[in-house]
């Protein structure tokens, strides 16, 4: 289970739904590069995602590759999850991710993935995390 929750703060842009998580929304979200200490890259969040299935990855033991039943096409990686979360989120958790999206190439195909930074925990349905709007008038 999670035991501890980041104390930094990361700045969310807003809240996206699933179907936006696409190339279309890349290509968007690339027109603001480059992404630096000035201008970092925007991160989104997606509310209640179910845990589907997690793999430990990588040499030290220290990544996840995290699948969720509301994502089923799409690879989400956290990196160094044990600095970030203190334990291993378990199939069946209910998270929110907060994440930013990349697109992946491996053997000359692309994907779209998520880089997931953290999860917040809502205290109540009804409670809205602070965003801000990132694409209004493209």
């Amino acid at each position: 289970n999670i035991h501890a929750l980041p104390p930094k703060n990361i700045i969310v842009e807003c809240q996206i739904a699933p179907s936006e998580i696409s190339f279309e929304t890349l290509t968007l979200i690339d027109r603001f590069r480059p992404f630096g200490i000035g201008n970092p890259k925007p991160k989104f969040y997606l509310e209640n995602l179910t845990i589907s299935q997690v793999q430990i990855i990588g040499v030290m033991k220290n990544h996840l590759s995290i699948s969720f039943f509301e994502l089923p096409k799409i690879k989400c990686l956290l990196w160094n999850f044990q600095d970030i979360l203190g334990g291993e989120p378990q199939v069946g958790d209910i998270v929110t991710p907060v994440f930013s999206i990349s697109k992946n190439v491996w053997k000359e195909r692309e994907s779209i993935q998520i880089i997931i930074d953290t999860f917040i925990k809502m205290e109540n349905e009804s409670e809205n995390v602070n965003c801000e709007e990132y694409v209004k008038d493209l």
